[in-house]
């Protein structure tokens, strides 16, 4: 492994001493720290040097100076930051741009302007943060051989590195893409950064990237959150209106100690759940938010900005799609209304708390009925992602998250003689000899602050052999049927109606449905011209080729038909083509477009489809003039679809 950067310095010792006094003046008066926490120093030092390097560092410690400070030392040249949510992208510009460091993000919410800015401004510092799908689509990749060419691209940093491997084929396949970009530029250095990484998890990370193992730094920093006091609410067969008022009523206790609102994030399974208890505690009086996949991009950055800053919102509740990232201090508690699908995701999601150093809460509240419930979950999840690499001639997914639930969650969780604290080190590798150790926690969990208390509350679980058994699914079912995560698996199998044997007509899947999601209403459309256009990320095994094909024509077919109204959009653009192969080129360029968005925005099969329907009523609603201008929320998807096809009509103009 790589054992002192000194080795692999590509700067003559002149350079590198005035490297050095940037380098402090940067992290001074740029960042305003005015003194590096844990092993930041060793890694900002070995960046400069060009070495790969590996972070594993708990959340709070300040991963992202680890980058930012070498990209504005260099002062030339882009560095590229791949992240994982939109929101976080979003949270990490705000904050650059706040210190007057030159950053914009692609994405598929980047304005043209912006995207132009960020892909050929290389005179001056630049952090570009972009989405694994962005970074891999065909265009974006001409740009960073051009950039490779003229030198200016500096490095390659990849947050949350974990979703390689933990989520890699479910949360972000195009992860599991990323190695391509050493192949593709082998002397550009590359830095990984995570939170939550066993030793397994550490190397095939190291591995899926290509990390260099000659000239390669590893920064690993004790897993422990001394700060977070863990604790535990143990049930039996749950009420959710007897638990939302349980949660109510400990915010509001917790506010009291505070003598004010306190900002807090309660994780919920589903997003149903999240709904429901929103409206609970609205309905108590409580400032709180929704914050899930199934919310416009616009109102979750809204939500976001508001719970940021303290602006009318104190409380989110969000599903995992939340929180990566966020750059936000002052959360004093994590809430899990229901089990999570790993101890990794137990512990990324508690780091939310505490990032300012003073003591927070985090609060889990668990029955062994839901414990069954959750792990049937993520046992089919697991086999609906086993099977779609199967079909997609795809690498299978690693079972990590199903045993990490099995053989550590509920260990974790029920046992009462183990310090919390001890035993998430002990998981992620650490070797600790003493099950309860003051180093770790100086009774900060329920288990040393209340052992007695603890251990009774724990006899009020359902025992085993009461436990409802769920049965297996009826096996004509096909997996990708009931494995989508928007809710339980069924229960039980019900028998058909007598009436069964009479009912001839098949029943046709969503997939087969949503391949013309559009053309219904567009029977009076002609034909459609035929077009040479490549969809973006076309080697994507998150949705199907031939669907999302489908999808494409079925968008175009909806803007054909809405751009062929008097009243349509061609009279309102400034830069509208005249000629019909020119306007047949920006549809379709705009169709591709509003396709992507869709795709960017959906994890599932499932998730695409509900997308695709919505987006092509959407289309529908650009020839109403509030589509081009007003603050009608009603009209905000078809203000994008608007946005889309000005730059593709001014993109098309200028090839003319």
């Amino acid at each position: 492994m790589y054992g002192g950067y000194a080795s692999c310095r590509v700067l003559n010792e002149g350079r590198w001493l005035v490297f050095t006094v940037q380098f402090f003046l940067t992290r001074f008066l740029v960042f305003g720290h005015e003194y590096f926490r844990g092993k930041q120093e060793q890694i900002t030092e070995a960046a400069l040097s060009g070495a790969d390097v590996f972070v594993l560092a708990p959340t709070g410690l300040g991963k992202s100076i680890c980058f930012q400070v070498p990209a504005v030392v260099v002062q030339t040249g882009i560095t590229l930051v791949i992240s994982p949510l939109l929101s976080l992208m979003n949270n990490q510009v705000a904050g650059l741009l706040a210190k007057n460091v030159q950053a914009a993000a692609l994405t598929s919410e980047t304005e043209d302007s912006d995207k132009e800015k960020a892909i050929h401004i290389s005179s001056a510092t630049l952090l570009q943060p972009v989405t694994p799908e962005r970074f891999c689509s065909a265009g974006f990749l001409r740009q960073l051989e051009k950039m490779y060419k003229h030198n200016t691209l500096n490095r390659l940093v990849v947050d949350e590195a974990h979703c390689i491997s933990e989520w890699g084929h479910d949360f972000r396949k195009e992860y599991s893409r990323l190695g391509m970009f050493r192949d593709r530029f082998p002397d550009v250095p590359i830095m990984a950064l995570t939170a939550t990484a066993t030793p397994i998890v550490q190397q095939d990370i190291i591995r899926s990237l290509k990390l260099s193992r000659e000239h390669l730094y590893i920064a690993t920093h004790p897993f422990n959150r001394a700060n977070l006091y863990y604790e535990i609410h143990y049930t039996a067969a749950p009420d959710v209106c007897a638990q939302m008022e349980d949660v109510c009523a400990y915010i509001n206790a917790f506010n009291r100690r505070c003598g004010r609102p306190c900002s807090g994030v309660v994780y919920c399974r589903h997003r149903a759940t999240c709904d429901d208890l929103v409206q609970y505690l609205r309905g108590k009086g409580l400032r709180a938010r929704p914050y899930h996949r199934g919310i416009k991009a616009a109102k979750l950055n809204q939500t976001l900005q508001q719970w940021t800053y303290g602006d009318g919102v104190d409380i989110v509740v969000a599903t995992i799609a939340f929180g990566l990232g966020i750059d936000k201090g002052n959360v004093q508690y994590v809430i899990h209304f229901d089990l999570p699908k790993s101890l990794e995701g137990y512990y990324q999601e508690t780091g939310r708390a505490g990032r300012d150093g003073n003591p927070a809460r985090c609060l889990l509240y668990y029955s062994r009925e839901d414990a069954q419930r959750a792990k049937k979950w993520v046992d089919l999840s697991h086999g609906h992602r086993a099977e779609l690499a199967l079909l997609n001639n795809g690498p299978q997914p690693s079972p990590r998250s199903l045993d990490s639930f099995a053989s550590a969650s509920c260990p974790y969780i029920e046992g009462t003689s183990i310090c919390r604290h001890v035993a998430i080190c002990r998981y992620f590798g650490e070797e600790i000899k003493d099950d309860k150790d003051e180093r770790y926690c100086n009774r900060m969990c329920d288990v040393c602050k209340y052992p007695e208390r603890t251990a009774q509350r724990r006899t009020c679980l359902t025992p085993r052999t009461y436990l409802p058994e769920l049965k297996p699914q009826a096996k004509q079912q096909p997996v990708s049927r009931t494995t989508s995560g928007s809710g339980d698996p069924p229960t039980s199998v019900t028998k058909p109606f007598r009436s069964a044997d009479v009912l001839k007509k098949p029943f046709k899947t969503p997939l087969t449905r949503t391949q013309s999601v559009a053309q219904d209403r567009d029977d009076d459309a002609a034909d459609l011209p035929p077009v040479d256009i490549e969809l973006e990320v076309p080697f994507s095994t998150k949705v199907d080729l031939n669907l999302r094909q489908g999808t494409f024509e079925s968008i175009r077919r909806a803007l054909h038909a809405a751009c062929a109204r008097e009243d349509g959009p061609w009279h309102r653009l400034k830069s509208a083509p005249h000629e019909e192969d020119e306007r047949t080129a920006v549809l379709a360029r705009t169709a591709r477009d509003v396709e992507f968005m869709i795709h960017c925005m959906s994890s599932t099969a499932k998730g695409y489809v509900s997308r695709a329907k919505n987006m092509a009523k959407s289309v529908h609603m650009i020839a109403d003039p509030r589509a081009w201008s007003g603050n009608d929320d009603d009209f905000e998807t078809a203000r994008e679809i608007v946005d889309a096809l000005r730059r593709q009509a001014q993109e098309v103009s200028a090839l003319v």
